[in-house]
């Protein structure tokens, strides 16, 4: 499995790992929870191949659900994306052709309501 390093672009730390993404967000995977409703600019950093060469993925955010795996002390958030109208989709693309992601079948959850953030 690959996961996906993924950065707070204001703080530049690491606020975890990607698991999965869609069009619509990504699951991410932390030792520390995300605040249900917290809204940040998020960097996706890519694969270093020829494939994703020159390009980045970065995307204002929301937490929209927090699940808690007790068994590997980690948390699992849904991350809706805010302005996918400014998305490379093409990289996305890419992230579930190649890296073998969400094929789109399944829905993490959904952004409905998340228009108001800034």
């Amino acid at each position: 499995m690959i996961y996906l390093d993924c950065l707070d672009e204001e703080s530049k730390v690491e606020v975890g790992k990607i698991v999965d993404i869609t069009y619509d967000g990504f699951m991410l995977m932390s030792e520390n929870p995300i605040a249900l409703g917290k809204g940040s600019l998020y960097r996706i950093l890519l694969p270093g191949t020829a494939a994703f060469a020159g390009k980045e993925l970065k995307s204002r955010g929301i937490c929209r659900w927090v699940r808690k795996d007790d068994l590997q002390e980690l948390y699992y958030m849904g991350i809706a994306f805010l302005n996918t109208g400014e998305l490379d989709q093409g990289v996305i693309d890419l992230l579930i052709s190649r890296i073998g992601f969400s094929n789109g079948q399944k829905k993490i959850f959904t952004a409905a309501g998340d228009i108001e953030y800034k």
